[in-house]
């Protein structure tokens, strides 16, 4: 009983005919035997009111014998009575079978033009199955089915009655059902990061039927307009769906790793190619090309993909670049022109107390200057600041220590939403190493100041005049039954940016490359996502990767390899946790040469979750220097 034409009209009409056609067919034998009953008993009466007739009758006589027999083999008084009898029998089923095809058509009617109707029609189960993808099973009881609807960016729904319980389902642009969300309350608003198909699905709490006075008005406050179906609405125009910008690759500690145009209608990001060369890659989906500039050679390491920063007093874009701890340097790129990422002018650097690796940059808002990040000797993270607004060649001030470390040590730094002096820095140290400490570590850094806090933003630790060590810092994702030497560690994926009050961190938890599992640490809660699949590097057991959805830090994306040997680019919902999309489905024919695989990895999203882009291409397993990544760009909202 499936149907791939989700029309809410049709559907329902497509069941009715559905289920006659099943109850036909389980009672067939069963009516046809009464019909030849019914048939045997009439003939019979006929027969009968013709064997009685007196001796000497004549054919009339018994052609009117016959006729008081009528065809539901009731006999009748006479010839004229059979005739009036079954006229007026047959008159009285008809009329109220016309009244009631004239009703069933005024309400398909009022479902077809006026579509605050449709909700009244009562649907029930939904289910899926791996042909049709979807089949409808009406009850029409207990359930309370929306048409098919469009939803904007920031649109939302708000159940207000207590009672009642609803989910949401979406469909694609061609009406093919993608998933079906878990049930939700009053306590649990949803809300929209895209422009998507749904329908909506209400029940009682209780499972008691649904009143046919129940409309959703009465049961939502919502943004979306419930009186427009997307069968009536025009049809998008087409976009660029992706674009691929051949031998990109790029590693998590650089940032920002992606930037929107802030007016065309583009992107662009950091790369580091298969041979060492080092640059910015962009698409313009204006003119459906990508293009790369190439700016500096580095080394052969995807952890040298530049970072992108666009300058907020003179709108100029810089590129950084800085090689995997072979020398001292940060190359810093300024673009030619304003709001120009397509060429830059000849670089020039910024040397720290010892050798560099990754680029992370901001801005200082209360001095208005840029703030340059980089991991020096392995160890330590340092900082330095421009000397003006336009941080070109000579005017960046003395490099100071902020974080200090005895290990191999990283950190993600991120601002936060409600203090724009104040940057978040979450740590930890390399997997790949024992005697290492995996366990996630924050604190805060205050930009005009140089004084350096706690996880609570309150508790000052120390300041940039010496920097603090990693383990004052307090511990905020555990390992369970921690030993330093113990098996269980953990990667640091990404970090929300929220309130700073609010911590939020996407990361990884294995005992070896292949049995690692996704997780979001969500103030004081941890939610397991999904497992992620093979490392496509073994050594430092780096997984596909998952990082936060800009636009609602509720649903993330991720990249795993599934029990296909398949990668797939997805994006989550983090609680409960459920797939919401497939953006990838890398099926590479898989007989790489020996120590190399296909996979699809990366993903990164720009600050307005417009675009999305992650590596697709070959790697060897073991060795960080042999890799062939093409970038894929994809557009996930307009």
């Amino acid at each position: 009983m499936a149907y791939q034409k989700h029309n809410f009209i049709d559907g329902a009409i497509l069941f009715a005919r559905q289920l006659n056609e099943m109850e036909n067919g389980i009672s067939n034998n069963d009516n046809q035997n009464a019909v030849n009953t019914q048939n045997i008993n009439i003939q019979k009466e006929r027969i009968d009111g013709i064997i009685a007739l007196p001796s000497g009758s004549t054919t009339g006589d018994a052609e009117l014998a016959d006729i008081r027999i009528g065809a539901n083999g009731r006999t009748y008084p006479t010839a004229g009575d059979a005739v009036r009898g079954q006229y007026n029998e047959l008159n009285g089923e008809v009329e109220p079978l016309v009244v009631e095809v004239e009703t069933a058509k005024t309400d398909i009617a009022k479902l077809g033009n006026n579509m605050e109707e449709a909700p009244k029609m009562q649907i029930g189960a939904l289910r899926t199955d791996t042909t049709n993808k979807m089949a409808l099973y009406v009850y029409l009881r207990n359930r309370l089915i929306s048409d098919v609807f469009r939803v904007k960016v920031g649109d939302e729904i708000k159940m207000i009655d207590a009672d009642y319980q609803y989910r949401v389902m979406v469909f694609d642009d061609n009406m093919q059902f993608l998933n079906l969300f878990g049930w939700n309350d009053i306590n649990s608003p949803y809300g929209f990061g895209r422009e998507r198909n749904i329908r909506i699905v209400v029940k009682r709490k209780d499972d008691a039927d649904v009143s046919e006075d129940v409309t959703f008005d009465d049961l939502f406050e919502s943004t979306v307009d419930f009186t427009r179906p997307v069968t009536q609405l025009a049809k998008k125009n087409e976009i660029l769906e992706e674009a691929i910008a051949e031998n990109c690759a790029w590693s998590w500690w650089s940032y920002p790793q992606i930037i929107k145009h802030p007016w065309r209608d583009g992107v662009c990001f950091g790369y580091v190619n298969s041979a060492g060369k080092a640059g910015v890659a962009h698409a313009n989906w204006t003119t459906k090309q990508t293009n790369r500039t190439e700016l500096l050679t580095l080394d052969i390491d995807d952890h040298c993909g530049m970072a992108i920063f666009q300058n907020p007093y003179n709108n100029r874009f810089y590129a950084f670049g800085v090689k995997h701890g072979n020398d001292d340097l940060v190359h810093i790129f300024m673009s030619d022109s304003r709001s120009n990422y397509d060429d830059f002018r000849e670089g020039y650097t910024v040397k720290f107390p010892g050798t560099t690796t990754y680029a992370q940059i901001f801005w200082d808002s209360i001095k208005n200057r840029m703030l340059l990040i980089t991991r020096v000797n392995v160890n330590d993270w340092y900082g330095c600041y421009s000397t003006t607004e336009n941080g070109r060649a000579g005017e960046w001030g003395t490099p100071f220590k902020i974080i200090g470390s005895t290990m191999q040590y990283y950190c993600m730094t991120r601002p936060v939403t409600d203090d724009a002096d104040l940057l978040r820095l979450t740590m930890y140290s390399n997997p790949n190493l024992n005697s290492t400490d995996t366990r996630i570590r924050m604190g805060f850094l205050r930009m005009s100041t140089g004084e350096i806090f706690q996880a609570d933003a309150k508790t000052k630790l120390g300041d940039t005049s010496t920097g603090v060590e990693y383990n004052k810092f307090d511990i905020i994702v555990d390992i369970p039954n921690y030993s330093a030497t113990g098996k269980t560690r953990q990667r640091l994926l990404d970090v929300a940016i929220t309130a700073k009050g609010t911590k939020m961190i996407c990361f990884a938890r294995f005992s070896n490359y292949s049995d690692g599992k996704y997780y979001v640490y969500a103030d004081g809660n941890e939610y397991e996502i999904s497992t992620s699949g093979e490392a496509f590097y073994r050594p430092s057991i780096y997984l596909g990767g998952m990082i936060f959805d800009p636009r609602d830090s509720r649903f993330v994306y991720l990249s795993r390899r599934n029990e296909y040997k398949v990668d797939v680019i997805e994006r989550w919902a983090i609680n409960p946790a459920a797939l919401v999309e497939t953006l990838e489905y890398d099926n590479h024919n898989q007989t790489a040469a020996s120590g190399y695989q296909y996979r699809a990895v990366r993903p990164i999203v720009d600050s307005t979750g417009t675009f999305i882009s992650y590596q697709v291409g070959r790697s060897n397993v073991t060795s960080f220097t042999e890799y062939n990544y093409d970038a894929v760009v994809k557009r996930v909202s307009e």
